[in-house]
């Protein structure tokens, strides 16, 4: 994609033959793969993505629907470095998602699709990454995995009150490769190294 090119960039379109705007220009990819557009999601009205326009690094933009309202949602790793956001989920009117802030390394990230709805809510160690994620809605939250260290993937649950925001729910280290499901009041998951299916409802007494 390049600026001097508006056929390379974001559009809109309400549906009729004539009914194409264009919106934002996108900068060269070329290799720099941060800079394709990706995670598209509708949150609360207007659309949230992930791109670097070559002045910011690889951050959230948001659109709604009109060249004003297509900006820069959130500079979490400011400047031209990369926050790299990554396992997006939608739960209710959030996004959940990881991202790299440099001050405190990879966490988990919670928007309601405004800088001023962009906060951290972990403030974990040793965290490996890509390692990272799935995160799976449970009730009003989510859970999520994370490894440890070089070995430990383990399943955490938000908890505010804990001192890195999250708890372990289980100390059964799990491999990569796995799949999770969410049921509403409780999440569902298998990995590759367990037999038969997992399940929690956020709680350490819930996950067996």
């Amino acid at each position: 994609a390049n600026g001097d090119n508006p056929r390379h960039g974001l559009w809109v379109w309400d549906g009729t033959p004539d009914g194409f705007e264009f919106l934002k220009a996108f900068p060269t990819f070329d290799s720099d793969y941060s800079q394709i557009p990706r995670h598209f999601t509708e949150l609360n009205g207007k659309l949230l993505f992930t791109m670097s326009d070559g002045v910011s690094g690889n951050e959230w933009w948001s659109s709604d629907g009109t060249v004003a309202g297509t900006v820069l949602m959130a500079d979490i790793n400011p400047g031209a470095a990369h926050a790299s956001p990554a396992v997006p989920v939608k739960h209710g009117d959030r996004l959940y998602f990881f991202a790299d802030d440099v001050a405190h390394g990879r966490q988990l990230w919670r928007t309601d699709g405004s800088a001023s709805g962009t906060q951290r809510l972990t403030l974990m160690s040793g965290l490996s990454d890509p390692y990272l994620g799935p995160i799976v809605p449970v009730g009003d939250s989510v859970v999520f995995f994370a490894r440890i260290g070089a070995t430990q993937t383990l399943l955490f649950a938000l908890d505010s009150s804990a001192p890195e925001g999250c708890v372990a729910l289980s100390s059964q280290s799990f491999s990569t490769g796995g799949e999770a499901v969410s049921s509403g009041e409780r999440a569902f998951f298998t990995y590759p190294t367990l037999h038969g299916i997992w399940t929690t409802d956020g709680t350490p007494d819930g996950t067996n």
